[in-house]
């Protein structure tokens, strides 16, 4: 039978029967999408284990909510899926729905903002929650969708929130139109968590196309513009591009003579001169003037666009690029070698890939032997449709070589192609390869991370935040299956090298994509090998050109630093347990020094450790502790990491993944891991140690429990654990493992976690160890090969 809650849920209810709960709250789905400001709106939050939800934390002030009641539907239960195998573990959440009142300033910025929810298991997963200008309506029509052939009537300007329920589900508005007043079609679907891939078209009532669009400026959803030659009606329709449909298909669309910009040049500014820009886009002034506007709480590296003159804001907004480099125009007659344009270092050039047939520019640098500069292309970060190519030429026009690869060993993909995302391939073979090799396939460099434990899994390459990062400033791709594979030592070009069988690659300054952080911009570090001129290349990869495919490029000497990022966002502390927090360093521009860094600004009753990021690793895990009697409000997550750069000491704060980045406290965990022995080790190259790692149940769980170590340095592993990892069965508190230390690992120190997760139907929780000291010392021939006389640990 269905529960029914009509109070506001209130702080007494924190001590609630939730606490026997393994799984925080989780938000399956939130609508309307959004909501017009100024204005207040009944909002229906789907989730599991929101019952006992007692505040709504926004990602703005100017947004609020009340809590006005709870339904509840039953068990969260997953049933198996077709082909699955392997045990379910299944919680005791609960499914339901929390209806609130929000309400949205008259002051909130239109666009993307969010919440979370508060409860006694801590804060839901994030849900946004769009705010626009426009009055709000709801999708309506036959079985609640309004067909191709029952479109539904609009009157504009609106916003409308829908669905395409099912595969091959169209919507259908009809509006009514004027006779040279500009028509605004916008969906917006990606920033809302949306599956969809939207299309849209207007047609004429019988339904001729007008005017159609699948991707605007760079993203992902669709904008039209259409002026009708007179006055009658057309039909807006919205289409998934794969024909997909879902209630997870949803979107916000806007229609109407609204405005909107759909491009600027250029696409930045030097800080010492921020002239306005040009802008284009429908229901503008004129001649509508940018002007670049840095908002105090804005990345100084980007300035807002605002146009003068109108009497609404725009449904959308654009930023471009601000730097403190000299600015040039690119000049049109650079499109070969011999006449490419001359630019000083530093400077940022603005121009276009814009000539028939493709478009190619050309710039001319003259450096010193052993100078190195970077070239940075930014582009479709700023609405750009160009997906640039940057390359480093000599003065005749030939490629600068960067390295050369010898080839001492193939093998081939297996099983299945994989993307250019992914961290893991599988391979025929790798009995040749080891932790910190260099392979190459197609034309990407990658570096071996992890070897597969066992003859169904992957290897595992080198990665931030699980997407594969390419060397030598190649870009990953994709490679197809029974694409061969190939071991390869890095040498410097030209390099004279023994004959192996096998092939010589040689790499040249060239970069398509510039890594994670850069999407399909270019960035490309040349160091040149003599004095002379060089050119710099710079062109679209696919061949296109237009007048939307602007850029700015900047050339400059490396500023080496870093960017932090942390995850979770918004980490659930369980009171008298501790769980991970994972902190990612991004090294730009030659850095490559440690970075240290530390949880601020916690209560008395949460504690962190700090950690150390090393040079060779880019993220480390700090532990999150909260005292048993922790019932503390939710704090921000505040991450700071300090290096030295240059003799100079840089903090950076880290930036969470997603917005409402708070610590709160949750109820106890039914797994801790009570005690890692021993808890210093201590290891010479080409040793190992036996660790053993202890457990305890609570809240009646009974289920498995597997562990990993967090932390491991390079050519540090825990070997021989086959496909289930280091399980702890329903039998048994304890497991023993291995942590053996590879011939190659050099002297180094970390903080090592063990790390105990319970999977369930609805996602995973996580928790942490008392830090283990690990040290890796100079060899020495006459230690011991193992540090215990424990038995071998169990298989």
């Amino acid at each position: 039978m269905k529960r029914v809650l009509f109070a506001a849920v209130g702080l007494a209810v924190l001590t609630g029967t939730a606490a026997a709960q393994t799984r925080p709250p989780v938000l399956f789905i939130a609508t309307p999408y959004g909501m017009q400001r100024g204005t207040s709106a009944s909002v229906i939050v789907e989730g599991a284990n929101i019952g006992e939800t007692s505040r709504v934390i926004f990602t703005h002030p100017g947004l609020s909510a009340t809590i006005e009641g709870y339904e509840e539907i039953g068990p969260d239960i997953r049933e198996r899926r077709p082909g699955e195998t392997g045990a379910i573990i299944q919680d005791r959440a609960m499914k339901g729905k929390l209806r609130i009142t929000v309400t949205a300033a008259p002051d909130v910025p239109i666009g993307r903002h969010g919440f979370r929810l508060l409860t006694p298991l801590g804060t839901s997963s994030f849900w946004p929650l769009w705010v626009g200008e426009e009055r709000e309506a709801h999708e309506t029509g036959p079985d609640g969708d309004a067909g191709p052939d029952a479109p539904m009537a609009v009157e504009t300007p609106v916003t409308i929130n829908g669905k395409l329920s099912e595969a091959g589900d169209v919507d259908a508005f009809r509006v009514p139109v004027r006779a040279g007043q500009e028509l605004v079609a916008k969906v917006t679907a990606t920033p809302l968590s949306s599956m969809l891939d939207a299309t849209l078209q207007i047609t004429t009532p019988d339904g001729t196309v007008l005017a159609a669009n699948d991707d605007a400026g760079g993203a992902r959803d669709p904008l039209v513009v259409y002026v009708p030659d007179a006055d009658g009606e057309v039909v807006v329709r919205v289409a998934d591009a794969t024909g997909g449909g879902s209630w997870r298909h949803h979107y916000r669309l806007t229609i109407g003579a609204v405005p909107v910009l759909t491009s600027v040049y250029p696409l930045g500014r030097s800080t010492a001169s921020l002239k306005p820009v040009r802008v284009e886009g429908a229901n503008l002034p004129a001649e509508p003037i940018g002007q670049l506007v840095i908002d105090a709480k804005q990345d100084v590296k980007a300035a807002r666009v605002r146009v003068a003159g109108l009497g609404r804001a725009p449904i959308n907004s654009l930023t471009v690029a601000v730097g403190p480099h000299p600015d040039a125009d690119e000049r049109e007659d650079n499109d070969s070698i011999e006449t490419a344009q001359p630019i000083a270092v530093p400077s940022s050039v603005n121009g276009r890939i814009d000539g028939e047939g493709g478009d190619t520019d050309h710039f001319r640098v003259t450096l010193e032997r052993g100078q190195t500069v970077v070239a940075k292309i930014e582009a479709r970060r700023y609405g750009s449709a160009l997906d640039s190519l940057v390359e480093v030429l000599d003065a005749s026009g030939e490629p600068v070589p960067r390295a050369r690869l010898r080839a001492v060993w193939e093998t081939t993909i297996d099983l299945r192609s994989r993307g250019s995302k992914d961290q893991g391939l599988r391979l025929l073979k790798w009995d040749e390869l080891a932790a910190g090799d260099y392979v190459y396939v197609d034309r990407e460099l990658i570096r071996v991370r992890d070897l597969p434990k066992g003859p169904d899994e992957d290897v595992q390459f080198m990665n931030f935040r699980g997407e594969r990062l390419a060397f030598e400033e190649t870009t990953p791709e994709g490679h197809a299956l029974l694409r061969p594979v190939y071991k390869v030592e890095v040498h410097p070009p030209g390099a004279s090298l023994p004959p192996s069988g096998l092939p010589v690659f040689d790499l040249f300054y060239a970069n398509d994509d510039g890594g994670p952080g850069y999407g399909k911009d270019s960035k490309l570090t040349f160091t040149a090998p003599a004095d002379g001129t060089y050119v710099i290349r710079v062109r679209d990869a696919r061949g296109e050109a237009g007048p939307r495919h602007a850029y700015r490029l900047t050339v400059a000497p490396p500023a080496p630093g870093f960017e932090l990022f942390v995850a979770p966002s918004s980490p659930n502390v369980p009171r008298g347990g501790s769980v991970p927090v994972t902190v990612f360093v991004w090294r730009t521009e030659g850095f490559d020094g440690p970075v240290e860094v530390e949880l601020r600004d916690l209560p008395p009753c949460l504690r962190s450790q700090r950690g150390r990021i090393p040079p060779t690793e880019s993220s480390v895990v700090l532990a999150l502790s909260a005292s048993a009697g922790c019932g503390v409000e939710p704090v921000p997550l505040r991450v700071v990491g300090r290096a030295r750069i240059g003799g100079v000491d840089v903090a950076h704060e880290a930036r969470a993944g997603e917005p409402v980045s708070v610590v709160a406290v949750a109820a106890p965990p039914e797994v801790r891991v009570a005690s890692v022995t021993p808890d210093v080790i201590e290891l010479a190259p080409g040793e190992r140690a036996i660790v053993t790692a202890s457990i305890e149940r609570a809240g009646g769980f009974g289920g498995r429990v597997p562990l990993s170590v967090r932390n491991l340095p390079l050519y540090v592993t825990v070997p021989d654990i086959g496909l289930n990892g280091i399980l702890v069965t329903e039998e048994q508190t304890s497991r023993s493992f291995e942590i053996v230390a590879d011939e190659r690992a050099g002297a180094v120190e970390q903080t090592l976690y063990v790390t105990a997760r319970i999977e369930t139907n609805g996602g995973l929780s996580e928790h942490i160890s008392a830090p283990i000291r690990l040290r890796i010392t100079a060899r020495d021939e006459s230690r011991r090969t193992t540090q215990t006389a424990s038995a071998a640990p169990e298989r």
